[in-house]
């Protein structure tokens, strides 16, 4: 039978928690401003972003907007690297020319320039024949405290998807929690490996996404993200979750249902998608001509990638460089982001019934 950590999580509630300075991070239609900072983004820059759009934008960013309200600009870069790589790279270009965003204070970093162009571009060129709500006020799933949407930070957002639960709550799934009892040290770290059904990892605190899931699970997540510790090797080893041999420094050692071996929780649910409609995938097949390997390849000869970190520039060049291999190589590559994993049938399900 499972531990219930409802002890443990009143313990973890108890702690003191040092929360950022709340301040409205929204992007509200009839508010020019936006979510934080326009950095002098201006008409020259918008037209040359919209010279760029079109209407596969446009659908990314209803998809964002019907999850995420009223915060949706903020993961919008992440989704069009992924999604939409011909309006990343030409917003990039315009970066790398110093076309646009020059009066950004980092207008030498295209790459800071080109996030803020597809957040304040994005939301300039919505807002003009799209609605959708102000922030509203939520009750947390864990601790019921009443918060309003709009102060829930971005990081928040990237890592813990769209606003359910309270600042408070997610620095503390951030922080984890420590135990002055061994007895209690032992117990919480089972927890946190059942509620994220796998092996966590020696940094998972900082580096997990649970953006994708769906809301049971992601409750469940980060109720064992507030009440686990760290989880340190010997940790994990005095606990019977791991043995002598594994020490991974990132990732979610688990297995999907058909046994195949998975380094995130992420990957477990796509993997488990793909079985559970009999869908024959291999693992970690090499992209033609080259020794880089991609996450699965099906029958047909798509690769699939799920992308985990797009927000990280070097990680974002890796998967340029892979869908490059692709492109050169003909074949086919679906990118899959964390917000994905909450309704896989919208991206995978045209390979069912190709």
């Amino acid at each position: 039978m499972e531990d219930d950590p409802a002890d443990l999580l009143v313990q973890a509630l108890a702690e003191p928690v040092a929360t950022p300075v709340e301040r409205d991070w929204s992007f509200r239609r009839n508010d020019h401003e936006g979510g934080f900072n326009r950095y002098g983004w201006n008409d020259y820059d918008q037209q040359l972003l919209e010279a760029c759009w079109d209407d596969e934008a446009t659908e990314l960013a209803e998809g964002l907007i019907s999850n995420y309200g009223a915060m949706w600009p903020w993961p919008m870069p992440r989704a069009v690297a992924a999604r939409h790589p011909r309006l990343s790279q030409a917003v990039l270009d315009l970066a790398i020319r110093r076309l646009i965003g020059q009066r950004h204070t980092y207008a030498d970093h295209p790459d800071a320039v080109s996030e803020l162009a597809l957040m304040y571009g994005s939301f300039d060129r919505l807002r003009r024949d799209h609605d959708w709500p102000d922030p509203v006020t939520l009750e947390c799933r864990v601790c019921a405290a009443r918060f309003s949407e709009a102060v829930i930070s971005p990081w928040m957002i990237r890592q813990y998807g769209p606003p359910r639960y309270c600042a408070s709550c997610c620095v503390r799934a951030r922080n984890g929690l420590g135990y002055e009892d061994d007895g209690a040290l032992l117990r919480a770290i089972r927890i946190l490996a059942a509620a994220i059904d796998g092996i966590p990892s020696q940094n998972i605190h900082q580096t997990i996404s649970i953006a994708g899931l769906d809301p049971e699970r992601r409750d469940r997540a980060m109720v064992g993200l507030i009440v686990g510790p760290h989880p340190a090797l010997p940790l994990l080893q005095r606990a019977g979750i791991v043995g002598e041999a594994w020490r991974p420094a990132r990732g979610t050692y688990c297995f999907a249902a058909d046994g195949h071996p998975c380094r995130s929780l992420a990957e477990r649910v796509v993997d488990d998608w793909l079985a559970s409609r009999s869908i024959a995938h291999t693992l970690e097949p090499t992209y033609p001509g080259s020794n880089k390997r991609a996450d699965w390849l099906l029958a047909d000869g798509t690769f699939i990638e799920y992308a985990g970190m797009m927000g990280d520039a070097d990680y974002r060049a890796r998967m340029e460089e892979k869908r490059r291999l692709a492109g050169a190589a003909g074949v086919r590559l679906v990118i899959l982001l964390p917000e994905d994993l909450v309704d896989l049938s919208r991206v995978l399900g045209p390979l069912v019934s190709a």
